[in-house]
């Protein structure tokens, strides 16, 4: 008696079940947000590592460049790169536009 083999069918896989985005998504349209890294002030590195947090202070208000902020924070840090090892103080003003419209801000 002869074996006979059946040719097996290559069925693709099925994309709209499952995990992941069904075909056709489109995308959220997000706000793109600056921000800059904190900067060693003597080797002008940016791998900080922060120490402690010294404070934070609640208070809105503009930059004279027009940035917006909510607060600002003042942390210890120490710089990582080879070298260096220079300890400072780095403020943060970070902007929540939440806290802006509480305290009365306009968003423009």
């Amino acid at each position: 008696m002869a074996k006979t083999t059946r040719r097996r069918k290559t069925v693709a896989p099925d994309t709209s079940s499952g995990p992941g985005r069904p075909p056709g998504a489109k995308n959220k349209p997000v706000d793109t947000v600056r921000a800059e890294l904190p900067r060693c002030t003597r080797c002008s590195g940016t791998d900080l590592k922060i120490i402690r947090k010294i404070g934070e202070q609640e208070i809105c208000g503009v930059l004279a460049d027009g940035t917006k902020f909510t607060s600002i924070i003042r942390r210890r840090a120490c710089c990582q790169a080879p070298d260096c090892g220079q300890h400072q103080i780095l403020i943060v003003r970070p902007f929540d536009p939440k806290k802006w419209k509480a305290n009365g801000g306009q968003l423009d």
